[in-house]
């Protein structure tokens, strides 16, 4: 599927040769010298590169397959192209020469001869779109000919090519403006747009294409700027925007139609509009498997410097007409002269994402910065993260600082991927080189290392570890939570502890008679958040001092106790007792020579007969499982022997 689109870069160019280049995940590959026109990816992870080599005059394609390096440019000379990728990993591409409209498939180093579609298309205007479906069907459009009319040619899924579909021109002075995009469905259904002017009056064209590849007549609605991008995904539906400039009674807006299997496109919808003191740029749009997002750049003009710019977003359901709020992806509200926020993207992602990119910042040394966008249920922006921080000037046409960076982006299985040229040093002086990067749509995984079982030592520190991984971009972050519950209730719901930590372990200063249990989540280096890891847990048991006494006891500084005290009883039948939650109990107490007898008993139940007669001082940590399932009584330790010191240092409950 190919999702970008090429119209703005397929003029642009530079570049010598770009060699094969193992693809890394955490940071930007620097894939070899040439200069990025359009890149297209499958479900199986397969993609295609479009690039302009050798001065920019003449094009070639390179793919890579699962994330591999990417092949040695396979040359198509100084032509206009553009393509595709099929699920089977095999490429399309359509360029235009002087002889016409021409197609290659393959990949790697293996590629077919160019096979012939519209020997009449002579004089290709701009570069072909491409698009396959799964089947292998593929819609080609283009304007060719002298008189620059749209064209397209259907091939079915057993490789048949359809003659060329020409839209002629009115007689009537309408020219071709604005562009000229096709989208193909897996029904194999084909919808194509193109932009039309007569004598200064904007209208976007739209004809169709059924599963047998014939095409309809075309339909106009005027419109304000035949500048549009076109979307859609693989099962059929289909959303275009474009800007309406303002006027002097009316604010410039953006508009959007949207298109249902089989249907014409529905009326227009207004999503933005820019203010009395502003204007709106060039509006960028995806389409995910259900929901579309439609972004734009806000301008607001200063007293004191250049324009304010904003880059704002909206999405809605493909099946409804409800537009979320506007959400701010980025913004420059003081810039300085020289300052950037330019080259917007939109891609989709994994489960229901968008991801959108940009530059900002000097134009001598910006950043290509994203941030991906969150459609479930309501619009959410994760943190924005910065992709790759240029030193040098970036790449530009004949000494024209047209585009900060040459931008492509396409939708893959696990998240984006980007390639971009961007103007460095090689072994002889400056040039462009080709920069590729997997932007990561999946979160890490997490787990709690310690602790790993409800111990209730008598201490109120718990030393908590966990880790995580990430296979792409690479654990950044972790976030910890806590929940807490008393000796006698339920758990509270879970807290923060920890945000963006990088640390992997810390002490958690506890308090007496309470149970904590931790879960991490990890973040990536492109802020994908993983899910919560099980929880694992531990306790913090109750002093002596926390127990209700009997007559009998008697308090005792002790040095290594818990909490530096214990209580002391000689006569049988002397208690303690708490009213506790719990399914797990613990005692601990000091043993030694001519030492008594307690029983320990939890509601009606005797947990255990505990002598502590030993051979030395010493203390003991003892515990009782109770049952499967907590439930609320009373805690009793109880002197069952006469005459022999008992000395009680700490109990431990707990409901986990």
């Amino acid at each position: 599927m190919r999702v970008s689109s090429v119209a703005a870069l397929c003029v642009l160019g530079l570049i010598p040769t770009l060699t094969p280049q193992q693809a890394q995940a955490a940071v930007p590959t620097r894939v070899g010298s040439g200069y990025v026109i359009d890149l297209a990816t499958n479900p199986a992870g397969d993609e295609a590169m479009l690039m302009y080599l050798d001065n920019h005059l003449n094009m070639g394609v390179s793919t890579r397959h699962d994330g591999g390096s990417w092949s040695t440019p396979h040359p198509l000379g100084q032509v206009r192209a553009g393509l595709d990728i099929g699920a089977d990993g095999v490429a399309t591409v359509a360029y235009g020469t002087d002889e016409g409209v021409s197609v290659v498939t393959g990949s790697g180093a293996t590629w077919s001869e160019p096979i012939s579609i519209d020997p009449t298309g002579s004089n290709v205007h701009a570069c072909p779109d491409v698009d396959v479906n799964a089947d292998g069907a593929a819609v080609i459009a283009y304007p060719a000919g002298s008189d620059a009319t749209a064209r397209a040619v259907y091939r079915s899924a057993a490789g048949v090519w359809s003659a060329p579909k020409v839209w002629s021109k009115e007689p009537d002075g309408t020219t071709l403006s604005g562009g000229l995009e096709a989208v193909l469905d897996e029904s194999g259904r084909a919808t194509v747009v193109w932009g039309q002017n007569k004598f200064g009056n904007e209208s976007l064209a739209t004809a169709t294409a059924d599963s047998t590849g014939a095409f309809s007549d075309a339909s106009a609605w005027p419109v304000g700027s035949s500048e549009f991008e076109l979307g859609a995904n693989d099962n059929g539906q289909v959303a275009l925007t474009w800007p309406e400039p303002g006027t002097e009674s009316t604010p410039g807006a953006v508009a959007v139609r949207v298109k249902q299997p089989g249907q014409p496109f529905g009326e227009t919808e207004t999503v933005a509009l820019a203010g009395e003191s502003g204007r709106i740029g060039q509006p960028i749009l995806s389409v995910g498997p259900s929901s579309v997002a439609v972004g734009w750049t806000v301008y607001e003009e200063r007293p004191d410097g250049p324009e304010a710019q904003w880059l704002r977003i909206r999405t809605r359901g493909l099946a409804s007409g409800a537009w979320s709020s506007t959400a701010g992806v980025a913004s420059m509200p003081t810039p300085q002269w020289g300052q950037v926020l330019d080259n917007q993207r939109l891609v989709p992602g994994p489960n229901g994402t968008f991801l959108t990119t940009w530059v900002e910042g000097d134009q001598g040394t910006p950043l290509l910065r994203a941030r991906r966008i969150l459609t479930a249920g309501q619009l959410a922006l994760q943190p924005a993260f910065t992709v790759h921080a240029s030193n040098e000037r970036l790449a530009y046409s004949d000494g024209l600082f047209d585009t900060p960076y040459a931008l492509a982006g396409s939708a893959g299985p696990g998240g984006a991927t980007l390639a971009w040229s961007n103007f460095d040093f090689g072994p002889t002086g400056p040039e462009d080189f080709v920069f590729t990067q997997v932007i990561d749509g999946v979160g890490p995984t997490s787990r709690i290392a310690a602790p790993n079982a409800v111990r209730l030592l008598p201490k109120r520190s718990i030393p908590v570890t966990w880790t995580g991984t990430d296979s792409l971009s690479g654990v950044a972050s972790y976030d910890v939570n806590v929940r807490i519950a008393p000796v006698d209730g339920a758990f509270a719901a879970a807290k923060p502890w920890l945000n963006r930590t990088t640390s992997k372990s810390k002490t958690y200063a506890g308090l007496r008679g309470r149970t904590y249990c931790f879960q991490v989540r990890a973040r990536d280096r492109h802020e994908n958040l993983g899910a919560g890891s099980p929880e694992k847990c531990d306790a913090v048991p109750l002093d002596d001092r926390d127990l209700t006494r009997s007559s009998g006891w008697t308090p005792t500084s002790v040095s290594g106790a818990y909490e530096r005290t214990a209580l002391t009883a000689i006569r049988k039948g002397a208690s303690l007792k708490r009213v506790v939650l719990a399914k797990r109990i613990t005692l601990d107490a000091w043993a030694g020579k001519g030492r008594g007898t307690v029983e320990v008993w939890l509601g009606s139940k005797r947990l255990g007969r505990v002598s502590l007669e030993a051979n030395r001082t010493t203390r003991r940590h003892l515990t009782f499982a109770v049952a499967s399932v907590a439930r609320r009584q009373t805690l009793k330790v109880v002197v069952v022997s006469s005459g022999k010191p008992v000395r009680i240092d700490a109990v431990g409950a707990s409901a986990r």
